[in-house]
């Protein structure tokens, strides 16, 4: 009966064990991809300028909105944005299915 139950404890501690460690890696991952949203020095996403301020610049000089430069670098911009987040997308997707195939189902007792 003591067998049984110390067993019992066992299994629960290193099955606790390995979701923690599974939880962990999950989390670090996570932090990798979102960390790309500030990282300008290694081909990051850059997300971290703020498009507000160019917008002000840009009502406050209306000369500078007539400019199809101007306009042009704006949709290549967005465009970047919206790569970028993308990007983000299909890497926290990759994430999820790889997570997706590692759980498996606990026979029934």
């Amino acid at each position: 009966m003591a067998n049984q139950f110390l067993d019992a404890q066992v299994r629960t501690a290193v099955s606790n064990q390995s979701s923690t460690t599974t939880t962990s890696q999950t989390y670090q991952q996570l932090e990798s991809i979102l960390g790309a949203l500030n990282d300008t020095n290694n081909n990051g996403t850059n997300l971290d300028k703020r498009p507000d301020e160019l917008l002000l610049e840009h009502l406050a000089n209306p000369q500078l909105a007539q400019s199809s430069s101007v306009r042009q670098q704006a949709v290549a911009s967005g465009q970047t944005v919206a790569d970028d987040f993308n990007q983000l997308a299909g890497q926290t997707n990759q994430m999820r299915s790889s997570l997706n195939s590692q759980v498996v189902p606990t026979p029934a007792p």
